[in-house]
């Protein structure tokens, strides 16, 4: 049987060729389909990697346009420069005020800060700051409380009734045996513009 099958073959080479190609064929279709699945899949990526670039470069193009970033500059020095004549600087050094508010914060009920030492610092002077001068005005201070408690008094400092008060230095220190905190201070008050000299 198998010589008789050889022998059809022998005479008929051509369509013995035909079925081993189609064969053949029928056996590498997945791999065919398999790159032709990955090529697709691949022109996909590429074609949302080219989105994304092109819009990254949309947003690029506009976070470093000329105009814009000479319109924030622009709005920057408007800034500046309507600080430099705002009534948020005080005209003199608020001494009296700064003090009262001291005593009224720390004081507040619910919160225990003492305040166990205010004293004026010789480093009164000026400061310059946008083109002006400002009179300087330094105050010392040690309070002692509970951690939360002097974080509560400094943040109403900061945010109080002085717009242009600063902290130019902060030491928290732990009382280990009363388990208290301790903190020094250094307030600064801008008041001003100074007269300019001619």
């Amino acid at each position: 049987m198998i010589t008789t099958l050889i022998l059809k073959a022998r005479q008929n080479i051509p369509l013995s060729v035909m079925v081993v190609a189609a064969i053949g064929l029928l056996a590498l279709n997945p791999f065919f389909y398999m790159g032709w699945q990955s090529a697709g899949e691949r022109q996909a990526g590429l074609a949302d990697e080219e989105m994304i670039a092109n819009l990254q470069l949309i947003n690029a193009q506009t976070n470093y346009e000329l105009s814009t970033l000479q319109a924030q500059r622009d709005d920057i020095q408007e800034g500046i420069n309507g600080l430099t004549g705002s009534t948020a600087f005080p005209q003199e050094a608020p001494s009296t005020d700064l003090y009262t508010t001291l005593a009224a914060v720390a004081g507040t009920s619910g919160r225990q800060v003492t305040l166990s030492a205010v004293q004026s610092s010789g480093e009164a002077g000026a400061e310059e700051i946008g083109g002006s001068t400002y009179s300087r005005f330094v105050v010392d201070i040690t309070l002692e409380g509970s951690l939360s408690n002097i974080q509560w008094f400094l943040d109403k400092m900061e945010n109080g009734a002085f717009p242009t008060l600063r902290f130019d230095g902060v030491t928290l220190m732990k009382d280990e045996a009363t388990s208290s905190w301790q903190g020094i201070v250094r307030l600064v008050i801008l008041s001003g513009p100074l007269a300019q000299e001619a």
